[in-house]
């Protein structure tokens, strides 16, 4: 029975029989003498603007409609809180912010594949109530989300930095949440 270590021994005698002498010296000997591919510079990657739909309520009330932008190039986090500072003005277009007056984005964290945003108390304090409108504000956030940034899956909605049960009784907020396409209206 062979060991381990006798086909280690083998395919290293194989390896210097093929590469030559220098093979062993270069995998023993340390030098202070950058390599070739560690002195070469590489340009920045210079990416493109993301493009990501804003989900605004619809005149009826009942849906989501989406209305796409450009955002300026930034961290993660700087293009959520930026597009979620979009999502809070009104469009011209008879569309509907879902987020109430006066809300604003105090934080967003990145862990994993999840996105935790964190309100200010008007996101639950001054939300008009009722269940479908309750529903289009957390999906608006939800979806613009997870839907735009392929980073993220799921979001966890936060309140003045702690987990709420609901906005206003209907909608579970307790949980991290994935998108609810059912909602959005071509």
């Amino acid at each position: 029975m062979v060991t381990a270590a006798v086909i280690t021994f083998a395919i290293g005698v194989a390896l210097m029989l093929l590469l030559g002498r220098d093979f062993l010296p270069s995998i023993t000997k340390k030098t202070d003498t950058p390599t070739k591919t560690e002195t070469k510079k590489t340009a920045p990657k210079i990416s493109e603007p993301r493009t990501v739909t804003l989900y605004f309520g619809n005149s009826d009330g009942k849906h989501l409609v989406g209305k796409s932008i450009v955002l300026k190039k930034g961290t993660l986090k700087e293009e959520i809180t930026e597009t979620l500072e979009l999502l809070k003005k009104p469009d011209a277009n008879g569309l509907y912010s879902a987020l109430p007056e006066g809300t604003s984005i105090k934080s967003v964290k990145i862990t994993g594949r999840t996105a935790t945003i964190n309100f200010s108390k008007e996101l639950k304090e001054n939300h008009p109530g009722g269940s479908t409108w309750e529903l289009l504000s957390v999906y608006a956030i939800v979806d613009t989300v997870t839907l735009g940034f392929s980073e993220v899956d799921n979001i966890q909605i936060l309140v003045e930095g702690r987990i709420e049960e609901t906005l206003a009784g209907h909608v579970m907020i307790n949980k991290p949440l994935s998108p609810n396409r059912a909602i959005i209206k071509d």
